[in-house]
């Protein structure tokens, strides 16, 4: 119980010290003037100390096989590791982040699972892939998501929508990247020809819905399409994209969407396999083909997705391995992460963002008088403030308690 409450705290301060950097390091209670008064320690001592207890949490934490049934979603010491090479590789200590991420791997305890869609919809949450995952109960604790981002055909509110700088990211099924000049590229069905992950992510418009009890019905989003609840306008409780969530739906939706009992994953194994490729990659070692199976290629060749394998020696592996780590942790929320880590944050998110392509589309909407040369749907247009934007600021009502937070 003491390495859990500490596991919980670490884990609390590496998303402190991702997101707001500098923070009060506070290890024992406080009076309230003591709370009111504290001051900010430098990211560099919250890290330390992060990286400490993870360490230290890894060795008295139980091995995920050693935990019963009945104890699925505690920490496990591969949850500790798994955390702390997040961490060490977000401060790019890539020597000290590949041997966390190895001790994992050695321990022989977690896979790749077969079956991509059925980690995130309820139906595997017992799988050997998932490493930590927040625990939801239908009827006890439940998650929201759903109603948040299902489409309206489906009942949901559809306030998440991806964009089409993720969707044009999945790649034709022979490996190439996607491009609507090439003759792969079916406008009418763009799951075709396409990395299966794509389908098994995003709803995209004409694609039938294959989850009971509305197998069959028609996610209809074109602009044109005023009927539709879906119809991408600004007006209806719809897409704002002309793309939708389909990654967390479960083969059978809850009468109530908000009733949903599914877990929602925090680590899983891919990542510790691409984290540990990217480590070493990073870290200048060799990178041969028995190091590319055992990662990349295990991840892009499980039995649902069997992209083509990843071969050594390629020119630009460093930029395979980003593609693959933003097609397979879509909507997983760590991407944030993975920009300000590269450096490209100030590039990927700025500029205009589109979503899907409507050709001939009589109501598709266009930045001014703009022709966008592939018919897609303008969404906005953003402007990362490198060196503002990289962290986020103390809320003023927190400074005004406590001037030491400024």
């Amino acid at each position: 119980m003491r390495a859990e409450a500490r596991f919980i705290r670490a884990v609390m301060y590496f998303y402190l010290s991702q997101y707001w950097q500098d923070v009060p390091l506070v290890t024992a209670s406080l009076t309230a003037e003591q709370a009111n008064t504290i001051k900010k320690s430098p990211k560099k001592e919250i890290v330390d100390f992060a990286a400490a207890e993870l360490n230290a949490c890894a060795l008295e934490l139980p091995k995920q096989n050693a935990l019963s049934a009945t104890e699925r979603g505690r920490a496990s010491s591969q949850a500790a590791l798994a955390f702390l090479g997040r961490l060490l590789l977000a401060e790019k200590r890539y020597a000290e982040a590949a041997a966390a991420y190895k001790k994992i791997i050695d321990m022989g305890e977690n896979i790749i699972d077969p079956v991509y869609k059925s980690l995130f919809n309820g139906a595997n949450e017992a799988s050997k892939e998932i490493i930590f995952a927040a625990q939801y109960q239908e009827n006890l604790l439940t998650n929201g998501l759903l109603l948040h981002s299902s489409p309206a055909v489906l009942g949901g509110y559809h306030f998440c929508n991806p964009l089409a700088n993720l969707a044009d990211e999945y790649e034709f099924t022979d490996g190439t990247a996607f491009s609507y000049a090439d003759p792969k590229y079916d406008p009418n069905n763009i799951g075709a020809n396409r990395d299966p992950r794509l389908f098994y992510s995003i709803f995209y418009s004409q694609e039938r819905v294959t989850e009971s009890p509305n197998a069959g019905t028609k996610y209809v989003c074109h602009p044109d399409s005023s009927r539709s609840p879906d119809q991408l306008t600004l007006t209806k409780q719809a897409t704002r994209s002309g793309y939708g969530f389909r990654k967390f739906l479960p083969p059978s939706l809850p009468a109530f969407l908000p009733n949903s009992g599914i877990d929602l994953i925090v680590i899983r194994y891919a990542e510790v396999l691409l984290s540990y490729l990217e480590a070493k990659l990073e870290n200048g070692d060799a990178i041969d083909q028995t190091l590319l199976d055992q990662t990349i290629n295990a991840v892009r060749g499980r039995a649902d997705v069997r992209m083509p394998k990843i071969l050594a020696g390629a020119s630009d592996l460093r930029a395979k391995v980003r593609h693959e780590r933003k097609v397979e942790f879509a909507f997983e929320g760590f991407r944030l992460w993975d920009l300000l880590r590269w450096g490209i944050a100030a590039e990927v998110l700025n500029g205009d963002f589109y979503g899907a392509s409507f050709p001939k589309a009589k109501n598709l909407r266009k930045k001014g008088t703009a022709a966008e040369p592939f018919s897609r749907w303008y969404v906005t247009t953003k402007a990362f403030r490198k060196g503002i934007d990289d962290k986020w600021p103390i809320p003023q009502r927190e400074q005004n308690i406590n001037p030491n937070l400024r």
